[in-house]
């Protein structure tokens, strides 16, 4: 199970809020690992990665020190068109 879909899981069958179930997949295994202090959440000198979902839990865009990585486009007929940035 990928986190993304453990998130969505969390959300649809359990009826956790989006934010919570996002702490669980994310925090919570960076204090495990003993990380939290750079990996896990959106704080001041922290690692910044992040990941952009919508409604149905599609990854749409990844960012990673502020920056575009990766970004899926739709592209008519409802394909997706996925691209990398540099």
């Amino acid at each position: 199970m990928t986190p993304i879909d453990a998130v969505k899981n969390l959300v649809r069958k359990v009826g956790v809020p989006v934010h919570t179930a996002v702490q669980v997949n994310s925090l919570t295994p960076a204090a495990v690992l003993g990380l939290d202090g750079t990996k896990g959440s959106l704080e001041t000198g922290k690692d910044a990665a992040v990941i952009v979902f919508d409604d149905n839990f599609e990854v749409r865009a990844v960012f990673i020190g502020g920056r575009l990585k990766w970004q899926s486009r739709r592209r008519p007929g409802g394909q997706t068109q996925i691209s990398q940035a540099l």
